[in-house]
């Protein structure tokens, strides 16, 4: 998951992208800023974590999402990357944390990423 913070959307890719959801989509980002969401009914395996904030309130409240996500490879982290949107073909470019990019075609029938 990715947080486009100017436009208050979360990106969710797939991976491996199955017939149950395109291979990205793109969410609202409804997240308050002071909502406490429980944790208690969650137990992540030792090498896992919970969702928080944004991506929290995503993954908890679609069931479906949350099997097909499954739990958190590390821990939420911010920077600061760029988005990019081609009018000409709605393909988005998204900079990940570590200065990767994030190739979105507009169709949502895949994604890779550029080193």
């Amino acid at each position: 998951m990715i947080w486009i913070g100017n436009q208050q959307r979360i990106i969710i890719a797939f991976e491996p992208p199955t017939a149950v959801f395109p291979a990205w989509q793109m969410q609202p980002d409804t997240f308050v800023e002071g909502t406490v969401l429980d944790e208690s009914a969650y137990n992540p395996p030792n090498d896992r974590f919970i969702p928080v904030r944004g991506f929290g309130l995503v993954w908890r409240n679609d069931t479906i999402l949350q099997d097909q996500l499954g739990w958190a490879r590390q821990p939420e982290r911010g920077y600061q990357g760029y988005a990019q949107l081609d009018i000409l073909s709605g393909t988005r470019y998204i900079q990940g944390p570590d200065g990767e990019v994030y190739v979105l075609p507009a169709d949502q029938t895949t994604w890779w990423q550029i080193n």
